[in-house]
């Protein structure tokens, strides 16, 4: 069994954190339940991007780039290393990471702005998780404007539109899952630990189990998997498990699969993170 050493750095954030700095691969999506144990550990191929780990010269086909939107290496001892680009998942809301770096919009300022403050004030916006403040503006088009903002211990979106009468209103808006985002060739793996928890504070190795979240025929990912993106910092480990999508295939349920990670020192006290989202889950 390989042990994977692919080592950046990153720092943990969470929602009401985010406005001060936008840092990290974070928050979790749960994992799809009722799938059988998987087989024997894999062996993660490396992606081929000269700025993750070092690519295989056993693959057949070169796997496609993390793009730069995923953590790279930072040469500060404990400094964060972010995402460059964000995105809602099941959407095509994507946007600059550094958009959350600013302060919250304030709405009133605006035409779009007040009709988002408008819309989030009645019933259907109540359903829709879409709060009265903490947006920020995160793109912009002659036609239409998208919002993110912290909602529920998540997220919400909100595109705002401007109509035929020349009015702004909703166009679409809801929950918004975010994560890093990545070329569309590739999607996560969520992980827990296993088989025993938490490893002991000498440990320089995690024993994870991840499922794969795109359909994959109910089959294990296999040479499908990249090398994990390990974040380290003093006080965190956030491990980013990435698989590179079929390009067709049914969805009966994914199994659970196995995998071991190196650590460049011992895990100690530090908190263990899946980066599949953002922000990160504690996995513990």
């Amino acid at each position: 069994m390989l042990l994977l050493d692919a080592v950046t750095r990153s720092r943990r954030v969470t929602p009401d954190r985010a406005p001060a700095w936008a840092a990290a691969i974070a928050c979790a999506l749960l994992a799809l339940a009722g799938c059988a144990d998987g087989p024997a550990p894999v062996t993660p191929r490396p992606p081929a991007s000269p700025a993750g780990p070092t690519a295989s010269a056993e693959a057949t086909a070169a796997p496609p780039s993390i793009d730069a939107t995923l953590p790279v290496s930072s040469s500060v001892p404990g400094e964060s290393a972010a995402p460059t680009t964000l995105a809602c998942r099941g959407t095509d809301v994507a946007f600059r990471a550094a958009a959350l770096g600013s302060l919250p919009e304030l709405l009133p300022l605006s035409p779009e702005g007040r009709a988002l403050a408008a819309y989030a004030g009645t019933d259907a916006g109540r359903e829709l998780g879409l709060p009265r403040d903490g947006w920020f503006r995160v793109s912009a088009a002659p036609t239409g404007i998208t919002f993110i903002a912290p909602s529920g211990g998540g997220w919400a979106f909100a595109t705002i539109g401007k109509q035929a009468d020349g009015a702004w209103d909703l166009d679409e808006g809801g929950p918004c899952e975010l994560a890093a985002r990545t070329p569309a060739s590739l999607g996560f793996a969520p992980w827990r630990l296993e088989p025993a928890g938490r490893p002991a504070a000498d440990s320089t190795r995690l024993s994870i189990s991840a499922r794969e979240e795109a359909c994959a025929d109910g089959r294990a990912p296999g040479g499908r998997l990249l090398a994990p993106v390990v974040d380290e910092t003093a006080t965190t480990v956030t491990v980013t498990l990435l698989v590179v999508r079929l390009p067709s295939a049914d969805c009966p349920g994914n199994p659970r699969f196995p995998v071991e990670v190196a650590l460049s020192r011992p895990v100690g006290s530090r908190a263990l993170l899946d980066g599949s989202s953002y922000p990160a889950a504690r996995r513990e």
